[in-house]
């Protein structure tokens, strides 16, 4: 994979290829200030289930996410 992309590219992009609305993704979460990388600490330290609940506390009303 090349560097050429920016590092949120890097950070999610296992989640853009499992994802079917990859626009909607990109366009309308990976931009939320919680996904930014320097706020990403955030999830340091915290379980899978913590993550994943804070993530659909946040996409829940995102239609296709």
């Amino acid at each position: 994979m090349s560097c050429s992309r920016s590092s949120k590219r890097y950070i999610f992009q296992e989640a853009i290829d499992h994802c079917r609305w990859k626009k909607v993704l990109r366009n309308n979460v990976l931009v939320k200030t919680e996904f930014q990388e320097h706020n990403l600490h955030q999830f340091t330290g915290k379980s899978f289930n913590e993550i994943l609940l804070f993530v659909y506390n946040i996409c829940d009303k995102v239609e296709g996410i």
